[in-house]
């Protein structure tokens, strides 16, 4: 079985690490540097998984330097939290949560749940006064109107869906109604992208 750092060698690591260095502008996502030797670190690492099996919003693109410091933070941190009773640890998950969402979004969790919360009853309020009918037509396999209606209801939460089924005809077609035509046709644009 390979070491650990066998691994880094392996295609799957490799094709990964320079995708994401592309897809993040060759620079380095602490300092902001770029034409250097970029790295791929890990936010976290857990037991007996490939490098290449973590969520990719948890690795990080970074120059050398920063990939160092980043390593020895996170040391500090594990240090810190060695030195905690593991009755303390539950806890202490709780406000590292709630305190890195404060950092990662400026507010506080309840805060940025009262705002989205705000958010949605006005846009229930909002898509209330349209619906949208769906051609159901399983002529040429599975319809995927039931999965197009669950994202619709959470892209435009009130609006109304109904299927109307078909044994003939294109399957998820969509017509829409409702009082603005500027929503109306948002509502169809979106509809129409799913019903490609």
């Amino acid at each position: 079985m390979p070491t650990y750092y066998e691994k880094l060698k392996m295609p799957q690591w490799l094709v990964l690490r320079e995708r994401l260095i592309n897809e993040r502008g060759h620079r380095c996502q602490r300092c902001g540097r770029d034409n250097i030797a970029l790295e791929l670190h890990h936010g976290y690492y857990r037991p007996a998984t490939d490098p290449w099996d973590y969520d990719e919003r948890t690795l990080w693109v970074l120059c050398r330097d920063c990939h160092q410091t980043m390593q020895e933070l996170m040391t500090n941190i594990h240090w810190t939290i060695g030195h905690m009773s593991p009755d303390e640890l539950p806890a202490l998950r709780l406000m590292v949560r709630d305190a890195a969402f404060e950092v990662r979004f400026g507010a506080p969790r309840d805060v940025i749940e009262d705002i989205l919360e705000s958010d949605r009853a006005a846009n229930v309020s909002l898509y209330s006064e349209y619906s949208a009918s769906i051609t159901n037509c399983s002529d040429l396999g599975p319809s995927r109107e039931p999965e197009i209606t669950a994202l619709a209801e959470r892209e435009f939460p009130g609006i109304s869906v109904y299927p109307c089924y078909s044994d003939t005809g294109r399957d998820a077609v969509t017509t829409v109604t409702g009082p603005d035509p500027t929503v109306r046709q948002q509502i169809q644009a979106w509809f129409n992208r799913w019903s490609g």
